[in-house]
């Protein structure tokens, strides 16, 4: 399997590049590689970013794709789905995700579905920390020719198993926890290591 992190976005809420953002003297993105790095479960670890990082984040030694469709993440998920078979897909904004929570996401996925995403009690999805396989290429596909390349769109054309957020993840509230403002980063502080 090939791991993929979305490194793509604008970052308009945190005010600056969260990318490339200093977490304890290290960038955002590095938190989520290191951890898919001890996970020893993927053959490739691959950062899917704009013009505007790519350069960067390739210095910092990480394969990158460049996301030249710029449609949102799901885009970017699709670019990835159009050369590997099989991905797990983890935004760069979740320094506080467990290792042991990302294997149990990979283990928890079966065989004959299109997808699998994280759900919680209340029915909301997490589309971006999740297994997609090439199966589900016609769906991204259909549509981003309608102008609709949102998760709520490709998530009602694929066979999905939704995965309970509560058995998958040891502390979902902590770990699922993007930082997207900078309010987030300082209640988020105390607990990145």
């Amino acid at each position: 399997m090939i791991a993929i992190v979305l490194a793509g976005g604008s970052s308009k809420r945190f005010g600056v590049d969260k990318v490339l953002y200093p977490l304890r003297g290290k960038p955002m993105v590095l938190y989520v590689v290191e951890k898919l790095v001890r996970s020893h479960l993927f053959e490739k670890i691959i950062v899917v970013a704009t013009h505007r990082n790519a350069s960067t984040l390739h210095d910092l030694g990480l394969e990158v794709l460049l996301d030249n469709l710029a449609v949102g993440p799901m885009g970017a998920i699709y670019l990835a789905l159009r050369i590997f078979r099989e991905i797990l897909v983890l935004p760069c904004d979740v320094p506080l995700l467990k290792v042991s929570s990302i294997e149990n996401m990979v283990t928890a996925c079966l065989d004959g579905y299109d997808a699998c995403i994280p759900r919680w009690s209340n029915g909301f999805i997490e589309p971006l920390i999740a297994v997609y396989r090439s199966s589900a290429l016609n769906a991204f596909e259909q549509c981003i020719a309608m102008n609709d390349p949102s998760s709520r769109c490709i998530a009602s054309r694929i066979n999905v198993e939704f995965l309970d957020v509560e058995k998958v993840f040891m502390d979902p509230n902590n770990e699922l926890t993007n930082i997207n403002t900078m309010e987030d980063l300082r209640k988020a502080l105390d607990s990145i290591a």
